[in-house]
């Protein structure tokens, strides 16, 4: 699985998840601020994923594993950045600001994730 950031301003970056070469979500983080807890979406990388209930979401999500610098960073539902703390949102389609239609999107990415781990690697689209 890929994230590819694609667009980012200094307030959000925009991106898509990819399975293969299928394009399956939209997503949705915070500006890179120097990988500043709570402030900043987290480095480019791979990572795995797991599995595991949030306290602070109430549901499944999933978990992405050694992140240099933090904790608790998640794949999860939210619409907007003020959603996120360092996270990662899905959504079947982007707004200016905003993924939409997200509860739907985290249902079908869930679905097709099958509760199995996985890895998940962060990178910036390069402009040709």
């Amino acid at each position: 699985m890929k994230l590819i950031r694609d667009d980012q301003n200094e307030i959000r970056t925009l991106g898509y998840l990819l399975d293969g070469d299928e394009r399956i979500a939209e997503t949705l983080e915070l500006p890179w601020r120097n990988n500043k807890r709570g402030i900043s979406c987290i480095p480019e990388g791979t990572y795995q994923c797991h599995l595991a209930h949030s306290p602070s979401r109430g549901y499944p999500v999933y978990w992405l594993q050694n992140v240099p610098g933090r904790q608790d960073v998640q794949i999860h539902v939210g619409n907007f950045t003020k959603d996120i703390r360092g996270c990662i949102l899905v959504g079947e389609e982007r707004g200016v600001n905003q993924v939409v239609h997200s509860k739907r999107a985290f249902g079908k990415f869930m679905e097709r994730m099958g509760g199995k781990d996985f890895t998940l690697t962060i990178e910036k689209k390069e402009v040709v």
